[in-house]
């Protein structure tokens, strides 16, 4: 449950306020009387309190304060008012995918209590994933062996790459890839940029196409096309 109250050093129009909001939420309005925020939870038995302030409100939770902050929201809505684009909305798919649907914008502000350890990136290129028994199953690790091989890791290294192998930190010398491999090792989550560099449209399309074509209903040239579509986009 949540109620709502004011600051300490209350002014009429800020309690008016306060019993509107209340009103419209269908929350109780707590009188302040200088109580602390604290004391007011356990008074009415509540985890979480709105505060109206000044110049915003501020919702108390157990966790710590929530606010509204316009930062650029009022830069980003000028520039659509003017016929602008907003970059983030072009990401998810632009005005027209996102015509008629609700967005909340969160944005991570300082990232206090993030993760600094978490990544964004591609745990190696060369991973390979088979599907299949008998011989097949063979073949396929066969395959998969020679791609790993010594010489194939070798050559990748001296490539800038960084093969997903036991042990590839003793092979590697570059000062800057041995970096990259430790972060990735103390990672405690990498998540694949390619999720995060496409609109929504294009990596719908991208996934069908793959299906697609796994499925021989499509070639890859007519995925490539179908994909091509939406790029336009």
């Amino acid at each position: 449950m949540t109620v709502i109250t004011t600051i300490r050093k209350v002014t009429i129009d800020l309690e008016n306020k306060a019993k509107q909001i209340a009103k419209d939420l269908s929350i109780p309005y707590v009188t302040r009387n200088n109580l602390g925020i604290d004391k007011i939870k356990q008074q009415e038995n509540v985890d979480t309190v709105i505060i109206v302030k000044k110049d915003k409100l501020v919702l108390d939770l157990p966790t710590g304060e929530m606010f509204f902050h316009p930062n650029m929201a009022q830069v980003r809505m000028k520039r659509l008012r003017c016929g602008d684009i907003d970059n983030m909305l072009e990401a998810m798919g632009g005005r027209e995918f996102l015509q008629n649907k609700t967005i909340l914008d969160c944005t991570l502000g300082f990232a206090s209590d993030a993760d600094p350890s978490i990544m964004i990136g591609t745990v190696g290129d060369q991973f390979i994933v088979f599907n299949c028994e008998g011989e097949k199953l063979a073949a396929a690790f066969e395959c998969a062996e020679a791609h790993l091989s010594d010489e194939v890791i070798d050559l990748g290294v001296e490539n800038g790459k960084i093969p997903p192998v036991n042990g590839i930190e003793e092979k590697l010398t570059d000062p800057i890839t041995i970096e990259v491999v430790e972060a990735a090792n103390n990672a405690s989550e990498i998540q694949l940029w390619y999720d995060q560099y496409l609109p929504p449209a294009v990596s719908n399309a991208h996934l069908d196409g793959l299906q697609e074509v796994f499925g021989l209903t499509m070639t890859p040239q007519e995925a490539q096309e179908s994909i091509a579509l939406f790029h336009d986009v």
